[in-house]
């Protein structure tokens, strides 16, 4: 088992390694979401197998497929870098494609049959496939401190949080997640005049449907802010022609975005 400390450092690795099981799967899916987002890599399989951990479905044979992947995209990046090193690829090819099998490997080990494994080597792999560390150490502490231990749902749940994907549906901006047409066709006909209101009633999210019980307020208002920051950041990136507002309300725990002028 590789050490944690160099990936999220000392004091959090130690917590993730002495929690308990449950804690450590759900660690674990949150560190397989977010790095199959951020490395932006898509395939049925991997969503497939998210879905098998969020069940505690463990099966050898679905890890099995999932590692054929990682080696498929790991040959794919020796590839890109032997054409690096001959000066016929940028090294940011590399990068990408480097980052992408470290992120089927994340998910390959967090369906190892042992919690400890699965929580402290999905995460090792997840840290070499996000470009945003920080985050994904945020991200690893906001499940600790929020999700009740078991409670794998809320775990992906949150990691989405922390790597928001946001679409462009006529002009709308909306969390990709949380767009359904036949909702979004309902309050559009409701609220013709604000395309802003829409944007918010389909955008927001509300923190203690996600933490559990026993979260304290601070831990929630510190996720809260780490996930307005992400969602910025992730507009930014994404539609950076759109002027949006990310809001967080710590009153209500309420994270939205919505357009502006």
């Amino acid at each position: 088992m590789r050490p944690l400390d160099a990936a999220v450092g000392a004091e959090l690795a130690t917590r993730l390694l002495g929690a308990t099981e449950q804690t450590q799967r759900d660690a674990a899916i949150a560190a397989a979401v977010a790095a199959v987002r951020d490395a932006r890599l898509t395939r049925p399989l991997l969503e497939e197998s998210l879905d098998d951990l969020v069940c505690e479905r463990h099966t050898r044979p679905q890890r099995d497929a999932v590692e054929a992947l990682e080696l498929q995209l790991d040959e794919r990046a020796w590839s890109i870098q032997s054409e690096v090193n001959d000066g016929h690829a940028p090294y940011a090819d590399y990068a990408d494609a480097f980052r992408r099998a470290r992120a089927a490997g994340a998910v390959k080990m967090a369906l190892d049959a042992d919690a400890r494994t699965a929580a402290a080597e999905a995460i090792y792999e997840a840290a070499h496939a996000v470009a945003h560390k920080g985050r994904l150490a945020q991200l690893l502490t906001a499940a600790l401190d929020l999700v009740e231990p078991g409670n794998h749902d809320a775990a992906r749940d949150l990691a989405g949080l922390f790597w928001p994907r946001f679409i462009e549906v006529d002009g709308y901006v909306l969390v990709a997640d949380h767009f359904e047409p036949d909702s979004f066709a309902e309050w559009r006909e409701q609220r013709p005049d604000s395309r802003p209101a829409v944007e918010n009633v389909i955008n927001h999210v509300h923190l203690l449907d996600i933490a559990g019980p026993r979260a304290q307020p601070e831990a929630v208002g510190e996720a809260g802010r780490h996930i307005t920051q992400a969602w910025r950041e992730a507009l930014e990136e994404t539609l950076p022609r759109h002027e949006v507002a990310v809001d967080w309300d710590p009153r209500e725990r309420v994270v939205t975005a919505f357009t502006v002028g």
